[in-house]
Order: C-alpha cells, then sequence, then structure tokens
C-alpha cells in the first residue's frame, strides 16, 4: 500500500467534533476518502488551515480498517493553496462547482501499486483552480469564461467532445453553417438545414468555442477573439452536454445556482 501521497482536497465533511473526512483527487487522476482526526480542534492553532477546500497537501496514510477504505492522516503539509479565491464567494462557489464534478466521474484509488502518474482529471483541475486563482490576481476574473473552459478540457480529458466536422444528420461542412445545434442525444453538432427552427441560437457560438478548445493550452487559451451571443447560455448548453453524457442531472450539483 501506498502510504505517502498528494493530491487536492476536493470536499471535506464534519467528523465529530474536532475531526473532518476529506476527499483527496490525487495526482493519478484517482480519489481517496481520508479522515484528518483533530483537524478542526479548538483552542489551539486550528490545522484546519493547512487542510481547506482547494488545498493541494502532502499526506502520509496510516491503514484503513479490513474492508473499508478510509484512511487516517497520520500528517499532513501544504504544498499550495489558492489564497484569493477564498476571498471571493463567487470564485469559491464555482471552485466548489468544479470539484463536484470532477468527483462525478473520477475513479476510487485503493492505493495498491506505486503511481507518479499526472492523470487527465487531475491535470485538469489542477489547472482549473490555479487559472482561476490567477484571474482574481490579475482582476480579470469572468466565472463564465472560466467554467467554459473548465468543461471544454473536460470534454477533452473524459472524450465527450462533440463530432466537430460535419453535420451529424447530413455532413454538411458546419465551418460553412451560420446556424447550428448541439444535439446531446448524436454526440455533435446539426446545421439549421436539418433541424430547422429548433437551432440553438449559441450552437455556432459552442462550435467555436470548443474549436480553440481543442487546439489550445490552458495557458495559451483567450476569450478576446470571441464573442458570444449569450455566455451564460453558452455555459448551461455545454454543462447540459456533459450531464447528459454521465446520466447526470443538474440538480445533483449544489453550487451550481451560485455560479448559474
Amino acid at each position: 500500500m501506498r502510504v505517502k501521497v498528494e493530491g487536492l482536497l476536493i470536499s471535506k465533511i464534519p467528523f465529530g467534533d474536532k475531526h473532518f473526512i476529506a476527499k483527496l483527487l490525487l495526482r493519478n487522476g484517482k480519489k481517496i476518502s481520508v479522515v484528518f482526526y483533530g483537524a478542526r480542534g479548538a483552542g489551539k492553532k486550528r490545522t484546519s488551515s493547512l487542510a481547506d477546500l482547494g488545498h493541494m497537501l502532502a499526506v502520509e496514510l496510516g491503514r484503513a480498517k479490513y474492508g473499508e477504505h478510509l484512511y487516517p492522516a497520520k500528517e499532513w503539509s501544504l504544498i499550495w493553496a489558492p489564497k484569493k479565491i477564498r476571498e471571493d464567494y463567487k470564485a469559491f462557489s464555482l471552485m466548489s462547482l468544479y470539484f463536484e464534478i470532477v468527483a462525478k466521474f473520477c475513479l476510487e484509488d485503493h492505493l495498491e501499486t506505486e503511481s507518479d502518474e499526472h492523470d487527465g482529471p487531475f491535470r485538469v483541475l489542477s489547472n482549473a483552480v490555479f487559472f482561476l486563482e490567477d484571474s482574481l490576481k490579475k482582476g480579470d476574473f469572468n466565472p463564465y469564461e472560466q467554467l467554459l473552459l473548465f468543461l471544454g478540457k473536460v470534454f477533452q480529458d473524459q472524450g465527450i467532445f462533440p463530432k466537430m466536422g460535419d453535420c451529424i444528420f447530413c455532413d454538411r461542412k458546419l465551418e460553412h453553417v451560420s446556424q447550428m445545434s448541439l444535439v446531446f442525444e448524436q454526440g455533435g453538432f446539426s446545421c439549421s438545414l436539418c433541424l430547422g427552427p429548433q437551432s440553438e441560437g449559441v450552437g455556432r457560438d459552442a462550435w467555436q468555442f470548443l474549436n480553440m478548445v481543442r487546439s489550445s493550452s490552458y495557458q495559451d487559451f483567450s476569450f478576446k477573439t470571441l464573442e458570444f451571443q449569450s455566455i451564460k447560455s453558452l455555459c448551461q448548453l455545454l454543462l447540459g452536454h456533459f450531464c447528459y453524457q454521465f446520466h447526470l442531472e443538474e440538480r445533483q450539483f449544489r453550487a451550481l445556482p451560485m455560479v448559474l
């Protein structure tokens, strides 16, 4: 069993008067459940300051009880923490939504083999949190832009990127189409000739945005050349695509009403 791990703290719930149970997303893209004993203690400096949502932690684990997968944290230390996000309610809600989304598809790690691999979910989520924090430092935080980019990168990582080249019904080249719709059931875009008045007003925006996501890294992506009819509607459209592909409902995300 691996006893030393590093990961992002993506959820925490109280346990007793002084402890809490957390989910850590490890560098290999899998999650584990960890109990932090004494991390909510009162009367002395709170160690929870080193174990809060969004914190990157190095943790030494004890063994779980037989048949369980809840590991006690023997020691832990802080690697990195987003400071600005904690001070901004909207940004903190958005980060919480990121964590809820990733928790829906990342797998459990049983810590049976050594792994230093940096797998997709961790890479996407750590980039999302870092650049969210960076946008607050620069003073250009836009929650809708941050959510769009995160969802686009999740699509790439999880293999749910829509078909982008041709209309899913008539094979017409989409680069020559001015009005189109993202059709969840078909996993791609339809031209307006096939769906007519059903065509989404933000369908073309979604197609242009996703084309840029596919060819740009998190660091190099820029929204400056993009203009959207409604960026909020575009966020709702792409979140709807994600939910459809993973058989989820938007009401399952508690942080969503604070973001959209």
